[in-house]
């Protein structure tokens, strides 16, 4: 059993790990703008705070809450940051510099105002984005007008090494910082794009796009026993995509 909290638990990539953390009888606490849905609301392991991270004061204090019940936390998931989108090409306004700020502040609030309720020798697993390192090619977006904002690359390389710079700071208490990698995962919309997901598919070795339970072992794995000397990594999880 572990006590994991999780950023974004009740998003479409984060609920499928949290079903697992709670089937393994693991205590659950979890922030996020969303709020839970009643399954996860009736199940006693389960904690959750609807809230704006960015903004909100009281994150010491849902800590303090949860940890007051079950102790230390072992585990820390951030799937919490914000990615625009469409292009902010008319340079009107801070647009841009609002858009840097809301995408990386979510991780750096957490893993600062977390760090004194982690046990140690915890695991903390950021979700990266594969925009850290690469930028997307605007083509595969069609006429959606969904491509990433020109605030994501760089609010994605910052978190990236916000998240290794953790990792060196932590590491004398034996507190461990990954991050996770997804490919494409696009959430399904109101109507279905084949057209889109083909873009996607042919440019991914697997032929397919991600769907959020293959995320939920890495993530595991990561939290897990089973990664402890590794920290400051990053596992991609996007089918062979970045191989391209």
């Amino acid at each position: 059993m572990m006590n994991v909290a999780v950023a974004g638990a009740t998003g479409y990539l984060g609920k499928p790990v949290v079903e697992r953390l709670l089937l393994l009888k693991s205590n659950v606490l979890s922030l996020g703008a969303k709020p839970a849905t009643a399954d996860l609301l009736h199940n006693p392991n389960f904690m959750h705070h609807e809230t704006e991270i960015s903004a909100d004061s009281q994150i010491t204090r849902f800590f303090e809450e949860f940890t007051s019940i079950h102790g230390p936390i072992d585990g820390l998931l951030i799937l919490t940051s914000r990615s625009a989108r469409g292009l902010e090409t008319d340079n009107q306004g801070d647009t841009f510099s609002k858009n840097l700020v809301l995408g990386i502040e979510p991780t750096r609030k957490l893993l600062l105002e977390s760090r004194r309720f982690l046990n140690l020798g915890a695991s903390v697993v950021v979700v990266s984005s594969l925009w850290a390192r690469r930028i997307p090619e605007p083509a595969m977006y069609l006429d959606l007008g969904n491509e990433p904002a020109l605030s994501v690359p760089a609010t994605k390389a910052a978190q990236l090494q916000l998240a290794r710079y953790f990792a060196v700071l932590w590491a004398k208490d034996h507190i461990r910082v990954n991050l996770l990698t997804p490919g494409w995962f696009p959430r399904p919309g109101p109507v279905e794009r084949r057209d889109y997901i083909s873009e996607i598919t042919r440019r991914t070795p697997m032929g397919r796009i991600g769907q959020p339970t293959d995320l939920v072992e890495p993530i595991l794995f990561l939290l897990g026993k089973g990664s402890g000397f590794i920290t400051g990594q990053e596992l991609v999880v996007d089918g062979g995509y970045s191989l391209w």
